[in-house]
């Protein structure tokens, strides 16, 4: 026999004229342990018969039962039903925890994020050289995030900063191979200086001979300062000093005879071995240890190596005085 299916309303109805009943009864109408026989009388669930089909009489007792096994196989689909939509959630649950647990760069916390930008002011403060690969180690030794160097790009984009180029006058990051040569460099000077030595720094700088201030205290209706028509002639200053003062009589002092605004074309290996053998080691007094910058002239490779660009007598030459046949 086909079920009819009621409307919500009508089960509704059926519902409040149970307990209604049931309240004047002062008890329940249908054992307690009859459960699928409580449910249908409660929502009045039965089956239409169907004449055609079914001919036969069947009984009140009969179509009690019969509808009794018809709740219970809605009971047991619903139960199947909301078996299957737990774990459902309970899936999509996990499913969103793993989501959730793998953050991506731009939701971090803010505090993961500061603690990022702190860490690279302090890589700049110790003059390091910030780098992906720098900062990730530095991140990863401090147990501040273990991420992919392309998600350390994304989190730094976010946070504001940019690979550029680095300014020397905004700070000096130094690699660490340049370290350790200060760290020498350093002890050589400490150790040179208990043993008495003199030591001598020398440099280069120019001059204009006009040169002087730029600004002064002027008036808005009056100018009373010219401007100069020039600067004047560009010198070349060449000079040492020691812990004693500048060394006397070992200045180098000329003028360019060009406007070109560097002053390292006119100085070369040659007039600097001329001055340091005329006016510079002769007046040194005193053992003494000359300190010099790593300037192209201040060095010069004696025996040059024979190039394609070399002419046959000075190869031949070269030879000669190798004595190689």
């Amino acid at each position: 026999m086909p079920r009819r299916v009621l409307p919500v309303h009508q089960l509704i109805k059926n519902l409040y004229d149970y307990f209604t009943k049931k309240k004047s009864n002062l008890g329940p109408l249908i054992p307690v342990t009859q459960v699928r026989a409580t449910v249908v009388n409660i929502l009045k669930i039965y089956f239409e018969k169907n004449v055609k089909t079914d001919a036969r009489e069947v009984s009140e007792g009969e179509e009690v039962r019969s509808n009794e096994q018809d709740v219970q196989q809605l009971v047991c689909v619903n139960e199947l039903q909301l078996l299957v939509l737990v774990i459902v959630k309970k899936r999509t649950k996990k499913k969103a925890y793993r989501k959730h647990a793998k953050l991506k760069t731009t939701d971090l916390p803010e505090s993961i994020k500061c603690t990022v930008r702190d860490v690279i002011y302090g890589m700049y403060f110790r003059k390091q050289h910030v780098t992906l690969n720098t900062l990730l180690m530095e991140l990863k030794a401090r147990e501040v995030i273990d991420i992919s160097c392309s998600s350390l790009r994304q989190l730094l984009c976010n946070i504001g900063f940019k690979y550029l180029k680095d300014n020397n006058r905004r700070a000096l990051c130094e690699k660490p191979t340049v370290v350790q040569q200060r760290t020498a460099f350093l002890r050589k000077i400490r150790k040179l200086e208990a043993e008495d030595y003199n030591l001598v720094y020398l440099d280069e700088t120019w001059i204009f001979s006009r040169g002087g201030c730029k600004r002064s205290w002027q008036d808005n209706d009056v100018r009373l300062v010219k401007n100069v028509g020039g600067e004047g002639k560009r010198f070349i200053v060449l000079h040492t000093q020691g812990k004693n003062g500048c060394i006397d009589g070992a200045s180098l002092v000329f003028s360019l005879k060009s406007k070109s605004a560097d002053y390292y074309d006119w100085m070369n290996a040659e007039l600097f071995t001329k001055w340091l053998k005329k006016k510079f080691l002769p007046n040194l007094k005193q053992k003494s240890v000359i300190i010099v910058d790593n300037t192209s002239y201040h060095s010069k490779l004696l025996n040059l190596q024979p190039t394609s660009t070399w002419k046959k007598n000075d190869i031949r030459d070269w030879l000669d005085n190798h004595r190689i046949n």
